[in-house]
């Protein structure tokens, strides 16, 4: 009778731990349009002194071969990293377990790339090979952190369609030195303490991910965050605090501290530099592009090699260097003439955010050089062999970095690039043929951010270079006859761009009717997804497109429909078309404008509407009409 009553009273524990991850559980809320669901997600941080342990429980579902990526696992380590996995399993569709996956199957590689020739990172892999969906997969590893100097973070966020069911972040400090942390898009943490130091712990539930959308803010306005900084670090041998980012540029400051020489023959040339002109941004630029004609980027990623730069004389030497040396050897050029620079760490990438202010911390994966020069400063990216000098792209743009400077860092922000610099101006003349075929001639400008596509494109060969063009136009059919680039290198950048176009098809004939889209050059189209938007609208950089066409009409052929004169104003920029015939001609002008800027959620609906009405305006066609006899 005993043993009945034991039965029965363990029997919903058996049960239930047979469901605890059977897909059909799920809320269908966290299925719909999803590839995967991660079940369970939890991390617990472990702060002690210098060393740091983080171990991670992390079971997902995979609901279709979409999801299939969201279940490799992929992790680097290095000197100051180990990473030890514990265990792997997959689990069926019934909550069962079907194996557990061996060491071997995990892959161990040294990170290498094209640019890479110094690394001793490496990374270990496991991609799952079950195909029978939906199928479950447990993964339990530790990552050891022998350093305090890297910030820790937490983003449970695989994607748009990988939804949560539970994920926890939880930190317990068993060190005497305290921690500063920001968290975004979280309910507030519970807190506790132990050893008179603050816990913490933070659970998100039922999370249903935004929808890809277009002009998205930074990633912490609208995806669950947390980071975490010890307010004393210490890395090799080399110590800091973040107290404030005068002392965390401090502590850069003194890893850029090397033994910086030059070759004679080098000191040699920069004396002729010195000497050739008088005017200071003329000694700067001829420096730069002595620099960018003797040197190219690789990547040195070795011990303390992600932070210490090589000394100037190897570079000197060798010719190569990654953004630390590179910016540092021309840092050390410039002195050597009397001209002071500063380093700049940065977070690059085109939409990579800039220093989140309020977290001191390093932020940042890249270095450039700031040169003051009286009431102007000249910033200059170190590692493009064509880069124009004084101008920064996209890549460092309009963002927050930390400048250092012996005991007097501080935080400043890179130039934005002006919307009227972002320029695209078009002129171009079709000859229209009664077939239905066309001679098109075009010559165009492009200047600030577009510019860097033709600086990009220049570097390709013949063939890959009239792949890209062609896509530029909206015609079906057509053969590009010849074309020419012509880069002009300045503080705003200019590329000039000729093309003659053979066109087999403009648009269609019919019945003596000949129909085409009037606006060849230019015609943007915007994905919008059906959700409701939540965060702030975020237009990085601004830019400017101005399109003149003139189509020339065969014989015989009158204009029957051309496009309606249209002008739209607000907040977002500015549009307006404007279409007028002749005898023989049609004369089509487009003006576009795009305002950069930030602009709350509420005006969603009204931007996009804006959108629409441009798309919509873009779609129209000329019609022509033979004439009768």
């Amino acid at each position: 009778m005993k043993k009945i009553l034991f039965f029965l009273l363990v029997l919903p524990i058996i049960v239930n731990a047979k469901k605890e991850y059977q897909a059909d559980s799920i809320s269908p809320r966290l299925t719909k349009a999803m590839n995967a669901v991660i079940r369970d997600y939890r991390c617990e941080l472990t702060i002690n002194g210098n060393h740091s342990t983080e171990k991670t429980k992390l079971v997902i579902t995979i609901l279709n071969a979409n999801g299939l990526q969201t279940a490799k696992y992929y992790n680097s380590y290095d000197k100051f990293n180990k990473i030890k996995i514990v265990s792997i399993a997959y689990i069926d569709s019934q909550g069962k377990l079907i194996r557990r996956v061996s060491q071997r199957e995990v892959k161990d590689y040294c990170e290498l790339d094209y640019s890479t020739i110094a690394s001793d990172i490496r990374f270990k892999l496991f991609q799952p090979n079950i195909y029978h969906y939906p199928f479950t997969i447990k993964i339990e590893y530790d990552h050891t952190q022998k350093e305090s100097f890297s910030p820790h973070s937490w983003t449970p966020y695989w994607g748009e369609s990988v939804s949560i069911e539970h994920a926890s972040y939880r930190i317990t400090n068993d060190s005497s030195i305290h921690i500063k942390y920001v968290d975004y898009n979280l309910e507030k943490p519970k807190q506790w303490m132990k050893n008179k130091h603050e816990n913490l712990k933070w659970d998100i539930k039922n999370y249903v991910p935004p929808k890809d959308n277009i002009f998205m803010p930074d990633y912490y306005e609208f995806i669950p965050t947390v980071l975490v900084q010890q307010c004393e670090y210490r890395i090799g041998k080399y110590k800091g605090n973040a107290n404030n980012w005068q002392s965390l540029g401090n502590f850069e400051y003194q890893l850029t501290q090397q033994k910086n020489t030059l070759s004679e023959s080098t000191i040699q040339d920069l004396k002729e530099i010195k000497n050739s002109t008088t005017v200071t941004i003329e000694k700067i630029k001829k420096v730069y592009e002595y620099m960018q004609k003797r040197t190219r980027y690789v990547n040195i990623s070795f011990g303390l090699g992600g932070l210490l730069p090589l000394p100037s004389m190897i570079v000197d030497k060798t010719g190569w260097g990654d953004c630390k040396a590179l910016t540092n050897y021309t840092k050390t050029l410039l002195q050597t003439i009397g001209i002071e620079s500063h380093a700049v760490i940065i977070n690059a990438g085109e939409n990579a955010p800039g220093a989140i202010t309020n977290f001191i911390a390093s932020q940042f994966n890249h270095v450039i050089l700031c040169v003051p020069n009286n009431t102007d400063t000249t910033w200059l990216e170190c590692t493009s062999q064509t880069c124009p000098f004084g101008f920064i792209s996209d890549f460092t743009d309009n963002r927050y970095c930390l400048l250092l400077k012996d005991k007097n860092s501080y935080l400043t922000k890179t130039p934005k690039l002006c919307d009227s610099i972002n320029k695209e101006i078009n002129n171009c003349i079709v000859d229209l043929k009664t077939n239905g075929s066309s001679l098109l001639s075009t010559q165009s400008q492009f200047t600030g951010l577009n510019y860097n596509t033709f600086e990009n494109l220049n570097q390709l060969n013949n063939e890959d270079k009239i792949k890209y063009l062609g896509k530029t136009f909206q015609i079906p059919s057509f053969k590009i006859k010849d074309y020419s680039i012509e880069l002009i290198k300045s503080k705003i950048p200019l590329a000039k761009l000729h093309c003659d176009l053979d066109v087999q098809q403009i648009g269609s004939t019919m019945y003596g009717t000949f129909v085409f889209m009037a606006s060849l050059l230019n015609k943007p189209t915007f994905t919008f997804v059906d959700q409701e938007r939540k965060c702030n609208i975020y237009i990085r950089r601004g830019s400017e497109t101005l399109d003149s066409i003139t189509y020339i009409l065969p014989d015989n052929f009158i204009v029957k429909t051309f496009p309606e004169n249209k002008k739209i104003e607000n907040q977002f920029g500015r549009y307006e078309i404007h279409c007028q015939k002749s005898e023989n001609k049609i004369q089509y002008f487009r003006h576009f404008t795009m305002n950069s800027g930030i602009f709350t959620y509420e005006t969603y609906n009204s931007f996009k509407k804006y959108l629409l009405e441009i798309e919509k305006s873009d779609n129209q066609r000329i019609i022509l009409e033979q004439k009768r006899l």
